[in-house]
């Protein structure tokens, strides 16, 4: 009865040990899963960080370059004003040197015309001159 008593107390410890393996491994193994699952949701968190810090990258670059364009579309429509203002700028200096240049016409015109008439009187003036005398 003795032997079978320590047979029984060394299969009891034998049981005991073996189910305190099994629970070591299943700790373990739950240790185990509950490690990758952290690292896993690190990895997520970096990758989510990363692809967010792309996107803002992306969508800066994208407004960088809509500025740009908005920029030089407006440094654009500046020199067509500015151009647009000169070619008036010279028709109205053009249609004022041809107004100019049409007054200054009519001025010798006349000018021309009343010399003429002087003339004349003076020719007329001498003709009595020249017939009285006669």
């Amino acid at each position: 009865m003795e032997a079978w008593l320590k047979e029984e107390d060394e299969r009891k410890k034998q049981q005991q040990l073996a189910e305190q393996r099994r629970q070591q491994r299943r700790e373990a193994i739950e240790k185990k899963r509950e490690q990758q699952e952290r690292e896993e949701a690190e990895r997520f968190r970096r990758e989510e960080e990363e692809r967010v810090r792309q996107e803002k990258d992306k969508q800066q670059r994208h407004a960088q370059r809509l500025e740009a364009l908005k920029k030089k579309r407006e440094e654009e429509e500046q020199r067509e004003m500015e151009e647009y203002r000169r070619l008036e700028q010279e028709k109205s200096g053009d249609a004022e040197e041809k107004r100019r240049r049409h007054l200054e016409r009519l001025e010798r015109v006349k000018k021309q015309r009343e010399e003429q008439e002087e003339k004349e009187m003076e020719g007329g003036r001498r003709k009595k001159e020249t017939t009285t005398t006669c």
